[in-house]
């Protein structure tokens, strides 16, 4: 039970890192609650998109509903790196609400007259400062959950035992390049665990 409950989990936050990376690329999108089937008819696919707000809500929701059964932190590291945890969710969801509050989405002006239509209103014209809010407490519920289960930012001269020889600009440099390279350092929330020069062998 335990194992079909964090696969459901997963389906779910899937669904809501796709349409959130849909909803980052072109604005307002169709919400698919429901699978369509394979015989569907034209009409049945022809959907309007959502306004941005239902967007967002459907996004947070899923999230939501994820967050509770996946994982604090990856226990079996050898066959599981890669897999959803709860800081991998609560990273996303910050940073749609950090999208949601930005200027982008946030009342900007430009889209005020952005209508389907049907007339319906696909962005909110009004800003609202509470957004920024609600994203302050989320980044910082991601940070205290990451920090509890290990996750830091990386510092080579913490990592490398050369790291105290080196020149401080050098140090920053290796800092900032080993963030991304050094492979499963502890600042990785979610990376690709395949190794792409052994799967090619």
């Amino acid at each position: 039970e335990l194992e079909r409950r964090r696969w459901i989990a997963e389906a779910k936050f899937l669904k809501a890192y796709y349409h959130y990376f849909l909803l980052r690329m072109y604005g307002p999108i169709p919400i698919v609650r429901e699978s369509l089937p394979i015989s569907a008819g034209i009409e049945e696919v022809k959907v309007y998109r959502e306004p941005i707000e239902e967007c967002m809500a459907y996004i947070l929701q899923l999230l939501d509903e994820a967050v509770v059964d996946l994982p604090e932190r990856i226990e079996a590291e050898e066959t599981e790196l890669g897999r959803i945890t709860q800081v991998i969710c609560l990273a996303v969801k910050a940073q749609a609400l950090t999208l949601n509050a930005s200027p982008l989405f946030n009342g900007n002006p430009d889209y005020a007259s952005f209508t389907d239509n049907r007339g319906v209103q696909l962005f909110t014209a009004t800003y609202d400062h509470e957004k920024w809010l609600l994203a302050a407490e989320a980044l910082k519920k991601a940070i205290d959950l990451a920090h509890s289960v290990g996750n830091k930012l990386y510092y080579y001269s913490e990592n490398d035992p050369n790291g105290a020889m080196v020149s401080e600009r050098t140090n920053l440099t290796m800092n900032i390049r080993g963030a991304v390279t050094a492979k499963w350092n502890p600042e990785m929330i979610w990376a690709n665990p395949n190794d792409l020069v052994t799967s090619q062998q």
